[in-house]
């Protein structure tokens, strides 16, 4: 017999340097743990246990087999955002959410707003003018919330442009924010003028959106916009509808933290791009054949295949989600490593991502790793970019569809470069974004119609 599971001591000495190293670099500290093994480990031990993992099987027994033995970890800004959110909520709550925002959040509801994302993104593009340069992070975190807000409120009753200033603001400050379990506690206090701002800003969104909600119960609403999805789910049946705090905390919820993946990845789509000239030669080709002179639709995302490809690579090498947390609510045996209750984990997508161990140069930017002929090479629960399992991200069909749609409907018409001597930092915080923004300059191509 093996001998029982147990909790791996870890020295005060290898304490203090693993809360100095996760703190200054902690993609660097973890990728090195995961380099050294892939058993889990215990990287902080003391009132507060951390456990990373990175081998596939534990991942799925976290992620998905026992997935109700834990809990999503939050940070306090995001909770701020929207405590009763479904992002934040827990236990019957959590599963109530899901099952009364599943239609509202579901494939066949998302895709009847396809018009408004391609929509959004063709009215961007014509406003770009040849050789101007942008900050593109801010820039797609400000089509993203605008697009959000078309298909939330539709045109009746959008936000006011300061009100969608307040959710580009708070998205912004919200996506920056460490996931360190000390310092986003401090970083959350009502000290700094950036977290006050934070909060002005949420409160500024509170008021809109209940004011919308009260518009939409005071009348028999029949708009096809998400936010009546939400407020009358499974065919309007009342005993199964949110109260008013949840929907309002949902809807801020879903415009400040639910618009931040969706910017990063393309983001570093675009840098990836301007780096990789002939990858973004093919591409162009692709959307020049496939779309002409007009915007994506959803027929079209199946005849863009080098696009979807060209996502998936970019979302490997820098996934939104960089780490997963979870609260182990039971004690809880991976192998023979015994995690306590009132413990938590650690699972870096990222570093799962760059792992030699299940991706051959796993470093570089290589479209062709998606081929359907090379299928057979990924190997289950390796590659994550928005978490997974039941518990996982319920926005991921939704940055899905908005990212086939938003890159190529953008890409029409326009390339992009970095601008010369910028260097790309990352800043792991509730996304992976970088550290000192994005400048990129636009170059305009000949429209395909005019050949």
């Amino acid at each position: 017999m093996g001998s029982p599971p147990s909790v791996p001591r870890l020295g005060p000495i290898n304490l203090l340097q693993n809360l100095k190293d996760y703190t200054v670099d902690p993609i660097g500290f973890l990728t090195r743990v995961a380099r050294e093994s892939d058993e889990a480990t215990r990287i902080i031990a003391g009132p507060m246990n951390v456990f990373f993992i990175s081998k596939p099987e534990h991942v799925e027994d976290v992620l998905v087999t026992r997935a109700f033995n834990f809990t999503p970890v939050s940070v306090p800004a995001l909770r701020q955002a929207g405590p009763e959110s479904l992002v934040n909520s827990r236990g019957e709550l959590s599963l109530r959410m899901r099952d009364v925002l599943h239609t509202a959040y579901g494939h066949d509801h998302l895709v009847t707003h396809a018009d408004m994302m391609t929509d959004s993104a063709d009215e961007l593009r014509q406003r770009w003018a040849d050789g101007a340069t942008l900050e593109i992070e801010r820039e797609m975190l400000s089509l993203t919330v605008r697009m959000t807000n078309r298909m939330l409120f539709g045109s009746v009753d959008p936000l006011t442009p300061r009100e969608v200033d307040a959710a580009v603001s708070a998205a912004d400050f919200l996506s920056s924010q460490t996931t360190h379990p000390v310092i986003s506690v401090i970083a959350a206090l009502p000290v700094r003028p950036p977290t006050r701002q934070y909060q002005r800003d949420l409160s500024v969104l509170s008021d809109a959106v209940s004011a919308r909600i009260q518009a939409r119960r005071s009348v028999n609403w029949t708009s096809s916009d998400m936010a009546t999805a939400m407020l009358r789910p499974n065919g309007g049946d009342a005993s199964q509808s949110l109260t008013d705090r949840e929907l309002r905390d949902e809807i801020v919820s879903l415009l400040t933290a639910g618009n931040i993946n969706v910017p990063a990845a393309l983001t570093w789509t675009w840098y990836l791009l301007s780096q990789h000239p002939d990858i973004d030669a093919a591409f162009h080709a692709e959307i020049d054949s496939v779309l002409g002179d007009r915007p994506a639709t959803m027929d079209d995302v199946i005849r863009l295949p080098l696009t979807r490809a060209i996502v998936s690579e970019a979302l490997r090498l820098f996934p939104p989600a960089w780490v997963i947390g979870r609260n182990v609510l039971h004690d809880f045996a991976l192998d023979n490593v015994l995690l306590r209750a009132g413990s938590m984990i650690a699972i870096s997508p990222y570093v799962m991502h760059r792992n030699p161990r299940y991706f051959q140069d796993p470093d570089q930017f290589d479209p062709s790793r998606w081929d359907p002929e090379r299928a057979h090479e990924l190997r289950p629960f390796t590659y994550m970019p928005f978490s997974g399992g039941p518990r996982g991200c319920m926005g991921a069909g939704f940055a899905d569809i908005a990212l086939m749609l938003l890159l190529p409907t953008l890409a029409r018409g326009w390339t992009m470069r970095l601008d010369p001597g910028y260097s790309v930092a990352l800043l792991p915080g509730i996304t992976l974004r970088p550290r000192n923004g994005m400048p990129m300059s636009l170059h305009r191509r000949e429209s395909p119609s005019a050949g």
